[in-house]
């Protein structure tokens, strides 16, 4: 059985590589830090080594170096993770024999098939189509899948969500899982009750606070099958599903002995360094990817993927607003466009494409619902953060409805901003 040793910081990381990999029969061996990974590299006798780059007590440069050293290690094949390296730092440790690199967030089938290559043995990953992804707003976690259901991606759910939960430092949260474009049948079975097992884990969420809103009519069938989930609510509109979501209050689960420990879901303003993102739920192939399998190249300091290219779009008529949003991102290095009405702002998007939207819904000349219709017609992909003091549910649903991101209400906090965007962009500002 060959052995891969991983050193990383990172609980998650090391938590989920290690389960991965031994359920692909390989034996695996970790490390906490670079000192910790100094002696587990001599004492595991590794056939492959996956460290990140930032690493304390003995950084990854020495490491590799020490291994290069070594007559017993300097063989064994590298692969390194980092958030970002300059084009410098890549060709100092290619050099060095670093065999692999790739960017933080993981995808994990490109890791996988790199781990594949340096290791001469194959695995083999579910490929079936599957889109997810899962965002939390205001004490729900929404979770969307499209297509089908992925083992990989079910792997990787589970710790998304335990990093999203970290982010926001939330308590226990409602779930809403919104299920698009696929139909299940009995074959799938096994998926369904991993994925909802990774959502129940992840969330510690009775089955009452878990609703899954879906126009198909084989999920609320197939669900009958699974003993441990056949209580889960299935709603057929979008209404319905928050009407009973919002219902929900925290004492109602006092009575499933769950542990209430904060109150009705109050978040936290600071995240911690380890809830920084190192998972991603897309394939290296699909949409927005590095072609199918290949190495994937962590972004430069100069290129960071959204550093000085992040281009941003904020649409209100107030301009205290707007100028708070362009002062909140310009420190963090963004291009930022100001509209004072959703006129002038749709009557742009054929010359600028924004990588995000923040929107205000009460505008003149064009409101913000409007500007969401032409966005939908446009098929923009820019994901919408509305800015409202409109807060009732009927508003906030509608405006879920057309597929919006996050809802911030008024008034701002340049913080809530930011963190609102980095769980938007998939990024950290």
């Amino acid at each position: 059985m060959k052995t891969v040793l991983i050193i990383d910081e990172s609980s998650l990381i090391r938590e989920f590589l290690s389960l991965k990999l031994k359920g692909l029969g390989l034996n695996v061996e970790t490390a906490l830090n670079g000192f910790d990974g100094q002696m587990k590299m001599r004492s595991a006798d590794p056939d492959l080594i996956i460290m990140d780059y930032l690493l304390s007590r003995v950084s990854s440069m020495k490491l590799v170096q020490m291994k290069n050293d070594d007559p017993n290690l300097k063989n064994v094949p590298v692969i390194m993770l980092a958030s970002s390296l300059s084009k410098e730092r890549i060709l100092e440790l290619a050099r060095m024999n670093v065999s692999k690199f790739y960017a933080k967030p993981i995808k994990i089938d490109g890791l996988i098939k790199g781990i594949s290559e340096l290791l001469a043995m194959e695995i083999k990953i579910d490929t079936t189509p599957c889109i997810i992804d899962a965002h939390y707003n205001d004490g729900i976690l929404f979770i969307e899948v499209a297509r089908g259901l992925n083992t990989e991606k079910i792997d990787v759910l589970n710790y998304k969500i335990t990093e999203i939960l970290k982010l926001y430092d939330a308590g226990i949260p409602k779930v809403l899982i919104i299920m698009t474009d696929m139909e299940v049948s009995k074959r799938d079975i096994d998926k369904l009750s991993a994925f909802l097992s990774a959502v129940r884990y992840s969330t510690h969420t009775p089955l009452k606070g878990i609703k899954i809103l879906t126009p198909s009519e084989s999920v609320p069938k197939l669900l009958q099958f699974l003993p441990d989930f056949k209580r889960i609510e299935t709603c057929a509109n979008i209404n319905e599903a928050m009407d009973k979501l919002l219902g929900i209050k925290v004492t109602d689960w006092m009575t499933e002995g769950v542990q209430i420990v904060r109150q009705d879901f109050v978040t936290a303003e600071k995240a911690s360094k380890e809830s920084e993102e190192t998972l991603h739920l897309q394939f290296a192939g699909e949409k927005g990817s590095e072609a199918a399998g290949e190495t994937q190249q962590p972004p430069t300091a100069q290129s960071s993927e959204w550093d000085a290219e992040t281009r941003i779009s904020v649409v209100d008529d107030d301009p205290v607003i707007r100028e708070l949003v362009k002062t909140t991102f310009t420190k963090a290095g963004c291009q930022i466009s100001a509209y004072e009405n959703g006129k002038v702002f749709v009557e742009d998007l054929e010359q600028s494409s924004p990588d995000l939207i923040f929107l205000d819904l009460l505008m003149p000349e064009m409101d913000g619902f409007t500007v969401l219709k032409n966005l939908k017609k446009l098929k923009s992909q820019s994901p919408v953060i509305i800015m409202s003091a409109l807060s009732k549910k009927e508003t906030v649903v509608k405006a879920l409805s057309y597929g919006v991101k996050s809802y911030l209400i008024k008034p701002l906090k340049p913080a809530n901003i930011l963190r609102k965007a980095a769980e938007a962009l998939k990024t950290d500002f």
